[in-house]
């Protein structure tokens, strides 16, 4: 296979309306379209392939780190195309990695298509609410939004709350009477 640029996936990604790239060794080039992972038209990648890939916007203390470490959380933009987030992994021995768009222009409550009462909800003066949904759904914005309203929103009466440690999302604070009082 011609050698192609991690610039020339990320445009095909965008073009096909993608949030998400995925390069793994033995394996074509994959775009998330709505949740979906769809093969571009290139040929499985080799491991060498793979790593160029994912080098090639990496600076030389990047990819110090990432060979201690075997992964790495990054960002970077191309100008005129989008910012992006970037994970680098190993994976069975060979690099992979995941790239996602991260557009420059947050869309509008109208245009995700959320219901006015989630506008109403963001006006309330302190909370949180849980968001979810797909990949490339609009949630991170959502969360950002929304994230100083009072509720919680519950999906099939059950109370659930992020398990990352980077992730703000909780559950509310409790009363002051259900606080575990500190031993004498």
């Amino acid at each position: 296979m011609p050698e192609i640029a991690l610039s020339e996936l990320l445009r095909k990604m965008i073009e096909h309306g993608g949030s998400d790239l995925h390069i793994t060794t033995n394996s074509a080039p994959m775009v998330r379209v709505h949740g979906i992972l769809r093969p571009l038209e290139y040929s499985e990648l080799t491991p060498a392939e793979t790593k160029q890939l994912a080098y090639s916007v990496l600076t030389d203390a990047q990819k110090h780190r990432f060979e201690e470490t075997l992964e790495l959380d990054f960002s970077f933009g191309i100008k005129g195309l989008s910012r992006f987030r970037a994970n680098i992994f190993n994976q069975r021995g060979a690099v992979g990695a995941v790239f996602r768009s991260i557009p420059y222009e947050i869309k509008s409550f109208e245009e995700l298509g959320l219901p006015a009462v989630v506008t109403k909800l963001c006006e309330k003066p302190r909370g949180l609410i849980l968001v979810t949904g797909p990949t490339g759904s609009g949630k991170c914005m959502q969360t950002h939004i929304t994230s100083r309203t009072r509720y919680v929103l519950r999906s099939a009466k059950t109370r659930t709350s992020c398990s990352s440690a980077k992730c703000a999302i909780s559950r509310p604070p409790r009363p002051r009477s259900e606080l575990p009082r500190p031993a004498t």
